[in-house]
Parts: structure tokens; sequence; C-alpha cells
């Protein structure tokens, strides 16, 4: 009898060792075909960015949007906020240097100097700020702003108009945490 329970455990204990081989290779498998479909949007995403950007894709997807009127599922899915048309675009983006860290934009406009998302929007003793974490990994600072003209997580562009300064802006750029002059900021590339 005893010979006989033992013959079983060993039995069961072998079909446990196979579906967990089992369970392993298909496991590995899943994870082989997921890392190549990854692969493939990553080169496909290249593919059009360089035949013609993405312009012709949020224009079908805006499209899309207005014919299906998704604009409820379009606000909660963030796509609102990504891809907002109600960006101003300025022709021009310099800052002339007052001292420190003070700066006087042209007319009053206050524009991204970089593509990138809005990750603060506040208000402080001295006006309104906006942080945005640009696209080359920069975050830039735009304070004594009196008007602000988006919001956080949105995307915003280089030349964007983000808000108005009366007289001055308050720019502040860091990279990991080291703080960098605008001059490197314009010219930073990750």
């Amino acid at each position: 009898m005893n010979r006989r329970k033992d013959i079983y455990r060993r039995v069961s204990q072998l079909k446990k060792e196979e579906k967990t081989m089992g369970s392993k290779i298909v496991s590995s498998l899943f994870s082989l075909v997921m890392l190549i479909l990854c692969c493939t949007a990553v080169v496909l995403s290249e593919k059009i960015y360089e035949a013609n950007g993405f312009e012709p894709i949020k224009e079908k997807v805006m499209e899309l949007s207005e014919t299906l009127n998704l604009t409820q599922l379009k606000q909660w899915i963030f796509l609102e906020k990504w891809m907002n048309e109600k960006t101003v675009s300025v022709s021009s983006n310099s800052y002339q240097h007052i001292k420190d860290q003070y700066y006087e934009p042209d007319q009053h406009e206050v524009v991204s100097i970089e593509d990138g998302i809005v990750i603060f929007c506040g208000t402080q003793d001295s006006g309104q700020l906006v942080m945005i974490r640009q696209d080359n990994g920069l975050i830039a600072t735009y304070g004594l702003l009196n008007e602000v003209y988006c919001q956080e997580d949105d995307r915003v562009q280089k030349g964007v108009l983000i808000g108005r300064a009366e007289a001055e802006v308050y720019l502040d750029f860091s990279y990991q945490g080291e703080s960098i002059s605008y001059e490197e900021a314009l010219a930073f590339h990750s």
C-alpha cells in the first residue's frame, strides 16, 4: 500500500514538472513574440515619420473622431490634450537677457523653446509658473507670467504661445537636477 502511494506521488510530481516546463516554454515564446511586435511597431513608426511625419495620422484620427462623434471618448482617453488644436504659434521664440535668469520676451509673449509636455502649472507670489518636460530631457521653467494658456499634461510644440508676461519672464532650465543656461538649453540635445 505504501509503495502504491509512493508511485502515485512520483507520477503526480512528474506531471507537475512537465506542466512547469511547458508553461516556461509558452511564456518564453509569448515574450519573444511580444518583443518582435514591439520592435516592428518602432520600426514602422520611424518609417512613417521619415516618409511624411505624423500629421497625416493626426488628420485621420481627427477625421474618424468627428465621423464617429467620439468627443467624449477623446476627452476620456487624453487625446484632447495631446491633439489640442487650440494652440497658437508665434513667429519668434527669442528672449533678450536682462540679468541672472530674467529675460524680456518679444511683445510680452512667452513661448515654448522646445517640444514637450507641461508637467506643472501654478501660481506663486510673483505670478504664474509653467514647467515643461522637453522631449530632449530638459525641464524648462517659465515664471512671472500674468496669463497662462496651457494646462498640466498638455503637449506643447516649439514656438507655441504658453503665456504672457508684463515686462520680464523668469527662465530656468535643468537637466537631471543640474541647472543650465538659456544658451545651453537652446543648443541642448540629449
